[in-house]
């Protein structure tokens, strides 16, 4: 009974320790971060790209990103932009950072449509980007879309317009986008893109009800297509130094 009592006598006073706020366990929360996936480069590309915008609005700009795998790749802080490692050396017109915890399923399109969800109407953007920057330029520049390492840096995944001059397809007023043929054709260069004058065959439309001519969050027209090679004649003169030569 003695016992019983003492047992009961600590309990009291180990409760009433609790309610002065003395003896409680010192818990502190643990941050976990979770190390970023390595992924390939081309794995994830920049599949199709409205730099025209629509015919709603030529600042109506949205980009369109492929997971060329099967599996589920993290493309959270990943970062879409117009300058070139080192960051911060220049002022980019483009610079986004993908917000998406979520992951990035085998097989699907990433549409990241510019300020607002009505840029494609029917067509829910996964991320929206914000102005009044953030707007690609018509005469043409190269994006580059980069994820993080793990190291403090980036690696370069893909890229679009590599040469920095002009946009090697679409077209401005958002009466064209500008597509890639298929995941196959990487590296980037000139020759993988195409111009889609088509409208959507889904029915995307602009917030003024415009059909979108493009394949926003879907499979690119140019997929279905054969690139053609072309021939350049430089002159159709002989050249009278080779012998033998028949025209």
């Amino acid at each position: 009974m003695r016992r019983r009592k003492s047992l009961f006598r600590w309990l009291g006073v180990w409760l009433l320790l609790i309610m002065l706020g003395v003896g409680e366990p010192d818990i502190k929360p643990i941050s976990v971060y979770a190390a970023p996936q390595q992924v390939p480069a081309g794995d994830v590309i920049i599949s199709e790209i409205a730099w025209g915008g629509t015919v709603a609005s030529d600042q109506d700009e949205w980009i369109e990103l492929h997971n060329t795998t099967v599996s589920n790749i993290s493309i959270d802080q990943w970062r879409i932009t117009s300058e070139s490692i080192p960051f911060g050396a220049n002022n980019p017109d483009v610079d986004i950072t993908i917000e998406n915890t979520g992951g990035f399923n085998g097989g699907a399109y990433y549409l990241l449509e510019r300020n607002l969800d009505s840029v494609v109407n029917n067509v829910t953007a996964d991320q929206i980007y914000f102005g009044p920057g953030n707007l690609m330029d018509d005469g043409g520049e190269t994006l580059y879309l980069y994820a993080p390492n793990g190291s403090g840096g980036y690696d370069l995944i893909d890229s679009a317009n590599i040469n920095g001059g002009p946009w090697p397809a679409g077209i401005p007023g958002g009466y064209g986008s500008m597509e890639r043929y298929d995941d196959k054709y990487y590296p980037d260069s000139d020759s993988v893109w195409i111009t889609n004058i088509n409208v959507d065959p889904a029915g995307s439309v602009d917030f003024r009800g415009n059909l979108i001519h493009g394949t926003p969050k879907s499979q690119n027209w140019a997929s279905t297509i054969t690139p053609m090679s072309t021939t350049t004649i430089i002159s159709d003169t002989p050249d009278p130094s080779i012998p033998n030569l028949q025209v």
